[in-house]
């Protein structure tokens, strides 16, 4: 009796490519899907040298959007993050970068 080895989805680059490149989604999205970490997912886009996407938008690079965004619509670091399809520590760098900070009193 022999047990069937069934290849992770992940591991086949058409369906990878298709969801990562096609559907527009996340490292994370796929990730969490498959239940592997992030890393898993990004040496398999490498090894299948799938090109990295570019965010959707670059908005939150501009010091006088992310001002807009962050202080006069008092929107989180998270939600920015999230609306602009990055990382919340990308939000934190460019908020740094700009010297944009909130005043709590």
């Amino acid at each position: 009796m022999s047990i069937a080895y069934t290849k992770p989805k992940y591991r086949m680059k058409s369906w990878l490519k298709n969801e990562y490149m096609t559907n527009n989604r996340t490292i994370k999205e796929i990730a969490k899907e498959c239940k592997v970490s992030r890393g898993t997912i990004r040496r398999w886009t490498s090894n299948f040298t799938l090109k990295k996407r570019t965010p959707k938008s670059t908005d939150y690079r501009n010091k006088e959007w992310l001002y807009e965004e962050y202080i006069v619509k008092n929107k989180k670091r998270g939600e920015i993050a999230k609306e602009q399809d990055v990382h919340i520590d990308t939000i934190a760098y460019w908020l740094s970068q700009h010297q944009i900070k909130k005043n709590y009193y």
